[in-house]
């Protein structure tokens, strides 16, 4: 990300991905960031990092980011779209952006064997006599 690059003139980058749920999002700030460069992701238009617009994610040699969030995918053209901005007057900064999601299909195939076990469970609990 270049350097002197407002958040009105910030870049945006489309990320291609496959439907599912996302569960996972971060963005790495190498060290020397010192807070100065911003970002936002969004699925779609829709705000997940952070969740409101008007706010942004800074950092300095780590990644920044939530777990756990189960947003859903959707869509005919699913993209991440990555914000990002860098006021500072000295340096380009490079950022890294991180995304886990579950496919439709790793999806269905969970579903399948979540209920081949739970009738398996069934089946010895019948055989113990239980109901």
């Amino acid at each position: 990300m270049p350097k002197n690059t407002a958040e009105t003139s910030l870049v945006r980058r489309q990320c291609r991905v496959s439907p599912g749920i996302l569960t996972d999002i971060r963005v790495y700030f190498p060290l020397g960031v010192n807070g100065v460069a911003k970002a936002r992701v969004y699925i779609g238009e829709k705000p997940v990092l952070p969740r409101s617009a008007k706010s942004y994610v800074t950092g300095d040699g780590a990644d920044v980011g939530a777990i756990d969030i189960f947003e859903p995918i959707t869509g005919n053209l699913p993209v991440l779209n990555w914000d990002v901005w860098n006021p500072s007057t000295k340096y380009d900064h490079a950022l890294q952006l991180k995304a886990t999601w579950v496919t439709e299909e790793e999806m269905a195939a969970d579903r399948a064997l979540l209920a081949a076990m739970l009738n398996r469970l069934d089946s010895i609990n019948r055989a113990l006599g239980g109901t």
